[in-house]
């Protein structure tokens, strides 16, 4: 498994690559994805299966929240953290 931080800055990176507006420097593991609108709609499919690959998990979509997808931390505590 990857450390923490490292996961966090894939996520990170990934995002900064997908929405060239977003601010490297406001983007942090507390950011708030929905408000600053890290993700359109379509992207958020993408990086789902992103995740997906990256944690070596399947997500299920109907089983998701808003909230798991809330910020960099909530993401990395619900899909990359184990038990």
């Amino acid at each position: 498994m990857k450390p923490r931080a490292e996961v966090i800055e894939t996520l990170r990176q990934w995002l900064l690559r997908k929405n060239r507006a977003l601010d490297p420097a406001l983007l942090n593991e507390e950011t708030d994805l929905v408000e600053i609108r890290a993700l359109e709609s379509l992207e958020l499919i993408e990086f789902i299966l992103f995740m997906e690959r990256e944690s070596g998990r399947s997500i299920l979509v109907e089983t998701l929240d808003p909230a798991m997808l809330r910020t960099l931390r909530r993401i990395y505590q619900t899909f990359f953290e184990y038990p």
